[in-house]
Parts: C-alpha cells; sequence; structure tokens
C-alpha cells in the first residue's frame, strides 16, 4: 500500500523530504497565525544534504502547497489556500452534564479541550 498524500507541519521536516524521495505530493499544514513562508524556504535550503542522501533534489519553496487554518480576515498575506478548522472527534451523544448550565462560567481555549474554570 502507498500513500497518496503526505501532510507534514511546518517543523516536521521528516514528512517533506519522505515524500519527495517517494515521489509522493506533501502538503504543509500551517497552525494559527504564523507566516511560515520565510521558514520553509530556510528549512529547504538547509535540508539540501538530506534530500541529498535519498537521490533527490529539495523541492522549492514555492511548489510546496499549503493549507491555511488562519482566517484570511486576520492574516496580512494568506500563505496557501485557506481552510477553515473544523473539530472532529468522532460519533457520539451529548454527554448529560453538558446539557446543564455550569455554576460558574467556563472558558475556551482553541488549543485545549473545553475547561471550567
Amino acid at each position: 500500500m502507498r500513500a497518496d498524500l503526505v501532510v507534514f507541519e511546518p517543523l516536521a521536516t521528516a514528512g517533506v523530504v519522505a515524500a519527495t524521495a517517494l515521489g509522493i505530493p506533501a502538503v504543509q499544514h500551517n497552525h494559527g497565525f504564523a507566516r511560515n513562508a520565510p521558514l520553509r524556504a530556510v528549512m529547504l535550503a538547509e535540508l539540501a544534504g538530506t534530500f541529498a542522501r535519498h537521490g533527490v533534489a529539495a523541492p522549492d519553496a514555492g511548489e510546496i502547497q499549503v493549507l491555511d487554518v488562519a482566517p484570511p480576515s486576520t492574516v496580512d498575506v494568506v500563505d496557501g489556500w485557506p481552510l477553515r478548522p473544523v473539530s472532529f472527534s468522532g460519533g457520539g451523544l451529548l454527554p448529560q452534564w453538558l446539557r446543564q448550565r455550569p455554576e460558574r462560567p467556563g472558558w475556551r481555549s482553541p488549543w485545549a479541550p473545553s475547561c471550567r474554570s
């Protein structure tokens, strides 16, 4: 079985190296509001020797497709294809405790599960 696509994070450089070595397309998945184009160019230049050890040339930074979850209205430059993040953790029923009004107000973080203060 062979992968159709490798999705890698900005600092997970093994993904783009493996994809290039195997001839599989790679897509970088950005996080939040960081603009990663300059980092991507430096990363690929620094990894030139690693790509060479695997018998391939590093792709040009402009050849890497990017998924950008930052809303276009919140950034100066969209770094790739704009996406709207939608959380999904599988199916299931809403627990009864979530249907009840809490005694104290809660807070939410995009990087953590729902928490109560």
